[in-house]
């Protein structure tokens, strides 16, 4: 990440400017198997695109014949879907994943106020009628977490948390 950044990660806090200019399209396929990029999606924390990518790749490992997933940006929110199934992978989703099949008829997820249709190729998702429809195409997986970085580095405000441990109590510090 220093390479992409010119900063060490740990300096990030003390020099949000340069963490500002990270190129989200230096990103590579190889790059996400590798700190400090695996982390963002392989541990139990994360945003939307860190949910999408693990999902899959959990599924992708128990079952390596059956899924083909291809990941969406749709307008600062990444999605997950299985070409081969229908699986629809989304974070917002409190009813966990659920199946949209080609040309299916728009669907809703339990607990959204949006819908989703996918056809040829393209998924699309309707928040509502007064906000309109966002449609995307298959990104590559490092393009998906390229995004969602330049994300954090352009909008975020970086907030650090300590844990403060001893034998006798545990607690959260800010």
């Amino acid at each position: 990440m220093r390479l992409l950044t010119g900063i060490k990660p740990s300096r990030y806090p003390c020099q949000p400017a340069k963490l500002k200019k990270f190129d989200q399209n230096s990103v590579t396929e190889e790059d996400l198997s590798k700190a400090p990029f695996s982390s963002t999606w392989s541990s139990a924390t994360g945003r939307c695109t860190s949910f999408a990518l693990k999902a899959a790749a959990l599924l992708d490992a128990r079952f390596p014949d059956l899924f083909r997933f291809q990941y969406y940006d749709i307008g600062r929110h990444r999605v997950a879907r299985c070409a081969n199934t229908g699986v629809l992978i989304d974070s917002s989703s409190v009813a966990g994943a659920v199946i949209l099949k080609e040309r299916q008829e728009w669907i809703s997820i339990h607990g959204l106020t949006g819908r989703w249709k996918y056809a040829d190729g393209v998924l699309i998702y309707e928040r509502s009628p007064k906000h309109g429809k966002k449609s995307a195409v298959p990104i590559a997986p490092e393009k998906a977490l390229g995004t969602c970085l330049k994300e954090v580095a352009k909008d975020a405000t970086l907030i650090c948390l300590f844990r403060y441990y001893s034998p006798f109590s545990y607690d959260y510090r800010r």
